[in-house]
């Protein structure tokens, strides 16, 4: 089969483009279905779904942060413009696809919701608030068909609330976060575990007793039960980590990705203002005593068990935002055994679902756009003969392999030499054909004085004055300008021929693709 011309290998990359477009527009955010699964409760050492218990299974988010123009630059840049569109179209598309698909029975958005939301005015405020409800729609098209909407639970983060001290001095952002999210401090009863949600980092730099007892007033209240609950802990500030105290990446990355983000497989604390202080995390221990904690705002990601209490694991869950540092976005996937059930080993069980690395999937796109282009103003007017060439190298590899090490046997008829054994100046040993020496035998009928067949033939006489002086004079300007022209129609023949066929494959696959980003953006 030979590719032959522009048109056919612009058939043949256009369709090449389309499985690109397809697979990172829509089948990527698939894979999370077949490679992630809830994780199995246990009940006496055996699947707590053998004796038909159906665990309730939590998808925990963790930093979308909206991505907005901070400042009151105006107008806003046209690439901000473009980070924010897909910003936001990755995370609907993940929540859509990839979250909703799994089908959990609730959903905890933790952290960091909209990017420098207390620094916003209500109108900016409201505007990015919009933004966040449509990449987090519940709509018919994301979930199930006839299913309701599911309990989503909220935990605004620093970005949203601020500092304690911004928090104490403008209420009215926490008002605002109140009326679209619920409070920052609540607690909710899910199968037979309490999940706490506390504002911790407000609790950090607060000097007035009077407002310590206010902020410390939910905990206080979860500890004076006498009798035990299971509980977990979330907080959007992770707890303390001392500067010699690493802390495990979730996902160990490879070499390359390694070589583009930077980082190690273990984090340290770089910012102390980004995690709990000492003293607010031992009272938050010492207080709800949990079985697990999650935290966000560590983008990357990472899990470290603290000694104190019990050996409690912590879990800083990634960011679901690809452009906030993390090349692999994630979600945390959890499994609450039922509140009937006793006799558990693991009331709460936890895995991590990673989704399509975006980083990635758009340097295929560069690469797939550069190679196509290449290929179609470069490709030979002959074309190239595919299953020829496949044929050539199955051949070459199958001579390699051979049997007898790819030497080939010595044809006794074709040779003409002895082999001779020679050593060099070091001792080493080498095969070197001699070839015999022909001899010519002389034609002896032909008499003693003829040398050979050659006939030697007088030179020609010349007359005086025979010789004819020929003088060329040539226009060095014609010549150029008859160059450049040549040039020009090549250059021309070459566009014609090229712009044509990358033309119809730039406007097909264009088409394809804003499809694509259409179909899940309305």
């Amino acid at each position: 089969m030979a590719i032959r011309g522009q048109w056919s290998v612009t058939l043949v990359i256009a369709g090449l483009w389309a499985i690109s477009l397809l697979y990172g527009e829509m089948f990527a955010y698939w894979f999370p279905i077949f490679s992630c699964s809830w994780p199995v409760i246990e009940l006496n050492g055996t699947n707590a779904e053998d004796f038909n218990v159906k665990p309730i299974k939590i998808a925990l988010i963790a930093d979308p942060q909206i991505t907005h123009q901070a400042g009151d630059r105006s107008p806003v840049p046209t690439t901000l413009k473009f980070s924010e569109f897909y910003s936001d179209i990755y995370m609907r598309r993940a929540f859509r696809s990839s979250v909703l698909a799994m089908e959990p029975d609730r959903i905890i958005i933790l952290g960091d919701l909209i990017e420098g939301g207390y620094r916003l005015s209500d109108e900016e405020w409201n505007v990015i608030e919009k933004r966040f409800e449509h990449a987090f729609d519940q709509a018919e098209r994301g979930s199930k068909k006839g299913s309701g909407r599911l309990p989503v639970y909220y935990l605004p983060g620093m970005q949203d609330l601020g500092s304690a001290e911004i928090q104490a001095k403008r209420p009215e952002i926490l008002n605002r976060n109140f009326a679209a999210f619920g409070p920052s401090e609540y607690i909710v009863p899910i199968g037979g575990v309490e999940f706490i949600f506390t504002n911790a980092k407000a609790y950090d730099g607060i000097e007035s007793s009077i407002q310590a007892n206010a902020r410390w007033g939910l905990s206080d209240r979860i500890s004076s039960d006498g009798t035990h609950i299971p509980r977990v802990l979330l907080t959007a500030t992770p707890l303390y980590k001392s500067n010699d105290v690493a802390c495990k990446r979730q996902h160990v990355s490879e070499t390359a990705d390694e070589f583009v983000t930077g980082l190690p497989e273990m984090l340290h604390v770089d910012k102390p203002e980004d995690y709990l202080t000492l003293e607010t995390t031992t009272k938050l221990l010492n207080l709800t005593k949990p079985m697990i904690v999650f935290s966000a705002h560590g983008y990357q990601g990472c899990s470290l068990t603290h000694a104190m209490y019990g050996s409690v694991t912590e879990h800083t869950v990634g960011t679901f935002n690809w452009q906030q540092e993390n090349l692999h976005p994630s979600f945390m996937m959890i499994s609450v055994a039922p509140e009937s059930v006793s006799g558990s080993l693991d009331l709460v069980s936890v895995s991590q679902c990673f989704l399509p690395v975006q980083t990635w999937i758009y340097t295929w796109y560069l690469f797939a756009f550069l190679t196509g282009l290449v290929s179609i103003f470069t490709w030979p007017s002959q074309g190239v003969d595919v299953s020829g060439f496949f044929f050539k190298v199955m051949k070459y590899c199958k001579e390699i392999f051979r049997p007898d090490g790819g030497v080939k046997a010595k044809d006794e008829d074709a040779d003409n030499g002895d082999w001779e054994m020679m050593w060099d100046a070091e001792g080493g040993m080498h095969l070197v054909k001699a070839h015999r020496t022909v001899i010519a035998t002389k034609n002896t009928t032909q008499g003693v004085d003829r040398r050979g067949t050659a006939l030697v033939r007088p030179a020609a006489k010349r007359e005086p004055g025979s010789e004819v002086e020929t003088i060329v004079r040539m226009d060095p300007s014609h010549s150029v300008h008859r160059t450049t022209r040549t040039r020009n129609r090549i250059l021309y023949n070459w566009l014609r021929f090229a712009l044509g066929p990358l033309a119809v494959l730039i406007s097909l696959n264009f088409s394809l693709y804003v499809m694509l980003l259409m179909k899940d953006w309305t």
